[in-house]
């Protein structure tokens, strides 16, 4: 009798220290397998707020497949700052700042490097930290989707989420859809966008499609020259696909003017 309970304790015994074990196991490899991401922000100058915050955001949003280490070199972690060899703020994921993402079809060098604004942005941060833990989604592969939509008694192109050029008309708004639909059988990029001046009107165009013309028409209706409207347009379009840029065009390096 004694004999059969001390070895029913002994298999419990057993039991819990390999559930234990098992735990302390799946728990070392769910640390293995957690993307390391590690800032170095000068807290003590404060000005990276708005990313120490995203940065936390993400934590939240990825609890244990996101391991995050903040490096103050504005203060005690000025010294592993340097032996690390940063000059500047940056982001390492998985121990680099250089990261390769897919979006919306296009595949993207960034350099997570100098303060947000710069040559990276947050959205492209989340997007790098996703498709490092969950790989590359369907949707990364596609260009965004374009439409056109009726606003205020007029035509505007929707690009993904994103209303821009209003105020055409139907048949003009369709066939600047059709035209990027056209150019999206490659990647599209903001530099894809470009403008031709021609008899006193601009061309809008993406890659080899002519997108819009810009006419004097427009430039009166909208109280603008037809260079500046088109300007106005090209950028507003551009912005809504990946800009291979870097730096960013128009961006002053931080400390300069």
């Amino acid at each position: 009798m004694y004999g059969t309970v001390m070895t029913r304790t002994l298999k419990q015994l057993a039991l819990a220290v390999t559930m234990a074990l098992t735990a302390c196991v799946s728990e070392a490899d769910a640390a293995d397998r957690a993307v390391q991401v590690v800032a170095y922000i000068n807290q003590q100058y404060g000005c990276q707020k708005g990313t120490e915050e995203f940065l936390a955001k993400l934590v939240g949003t990825y609890g244990e497949n996101l391991k995050l280490e903040i490096v103050d070199f504005g203060g005690k972690g000025k010294k592993r700052w340097r032996d690390d060899g940063m000059r500047c703020m940056g982001i390492r994921i998985n121990g680099t700042t250089a990261v390769q993402v897919m979006d919306r079809a296009v595949s993207l060098p960034i350099r997570f490097e100098m303060p947000v604004g710069y040559q990276w942005t947050h959205a492209e941060l989340e997007l790098a930290v996703r498709q490092a833990i969950q790989g590359i989604a369907e949707s990364d592969r596609a260009s965004p989707a374009v439409s056109v939509i009726k606003v205020d008694g007029a035509w505007a192109l929707k690009v993904g989420e994103v209303k821009v050029i209003a105020g055409l008309g139907q048949e003009r708004a369709e066939g600047a859809i059709a035209a990027l639909k056209a150019a999206s059988e490659k990647p599209v990029t903001s530099e894809s966008f470009q403008t031709r001046a021609e008899n006193g009107a601009v061309q809008l165009l993406v890659g080899e499609q002519t997108l819009l013309t810009v006419k004097e028409s427009d430039g009166q209706k909208a109280g603008k020259s037809v260079k500046e409207l088109a300007g106005e347009w090209l950028a507003g379009i551009a912005r809504c696909y990946p800009c291979l840029t870097r730096p960013f065009p128009g961006s002053n390096r931080p400390g300069r003017r």
